[in-house]
């Protein structure tokens, strides 16, 4: 059994409407190939988000749902595929992400200066990094700046009826 396991990304608007960063969620699916990733019946979406009215970071995971319909409606731009976990299933995934704390701890490697879902998800993907578990394609410290040109490739792909949304590689 193994997983796959990408990086959703999400719409976010400030409060005048405007565009800002997305929010990033992790998202794996357990099919056996990239092309069933548009099957949602197989997902799982793990991600924090800021509670109300303390804004403190919350564990927000749907197991088993459609990735691109989220509780808060959030826009969904798309997944960027990050790779294969070999020999793990979802019952050991869903541990260790229960693991973690929702906030910043002495494991965060992002290198950013605000805790947010980007901070989380890298944490994440860091962690399965040292454990030789996925291949970054750069340090995790340089991660966020790295998917600056991997969101703009997911952004540029046009919808379609054959694609509800785009995919694309971490790596490339």
């Amino acid at each position: 059994m193994s997983l796959h396991i990408g990086i959703g990304l999400y719409e976010q608007r400030d409060g005048r409407h405007r565009s800002i960063s997305p929010h990033w969620a992790i998202v794996v699916h357990d099919q056996s190939s990239r092309k069933s990733w548009r099957d949602p019946t197989h997902w799982a979406v793990y991600q924090i988000v800021r509670t109300r009215p303390s804004y403190t970071w919350a564990r927000s995971h749907q197991l088993s749902t459609q990735p691109y319909k989220t509780p808060d409606a959030k826009p969904f731009i798309g997944i960027v595929y990050a790779g294969e976990i070999v020999g793990v299933r979802r019952e050991e995934f869903d541990h260790f992400i229960a693991q973690l704390p929702d906030g910043q701890d002495a494991r965060d490697r992002s290198g950013l200066c605000v805790w947010s879902s980007e901070g989380w998800v890298i944490r994440v993907l860091s962690l399965l990094q040292e454990a030789g578990k996925v291949q970054l394609p750069c340090s995790p410290e340089e991660l966020y700046t790295y998917m600056k040109g991997r969101i703009a490739a997911l952004r540029s792909i046009p919808p379609s009826k054959q694609q509800p949304f785009p995919v694309v590689s971490l790596i490339g």
